[in-house]
Order: structure tokens, then C-alpha cells, then sequence
């Protein structure tokens, strides 16, 4: 797969509100639920 910069591909704009909640998210993450830690065990394990 080549290296395709990010200006090449799908950009959306977010509104204020929108950027503040997804920097706020990537600060600081909720822990994760149920669902996620299951599908993480079930993924297989790369070396």
C-alpha cells in the first residue's frame, strides 16, 4: 500500500463543539467496556 498523505484523502470539518469533545476523548479516553476488551482478547495475537 503506498503512502497517500492525509490532504489526498477523506477531510471533514468539525464545528467547535465537535473538535473540543475529540480532543477531549484522545486526552482522555473512557475506560473500555465489555464488548471492546472481548473483541480485543478475540483478536488474534501478530509476532
Amino acid at each position: 500500500m503506498p503512502n497517500i498523505p492525509i490532504e489526498s484523502n477523506e477531510r471533514i470539518k468539525l464545528i467547535e463543539r465537535d473538535s473540543v469533545l475529540l480532543l477531549n476523548l484522545l486526552e482522555d479516553p473512557p475506560a473500555p467496556n465489555a464488548k471492546l476488551m472481548e473483541a480485543a482478547f478475540a483478536f488474534p495475537i501478530q509476532s
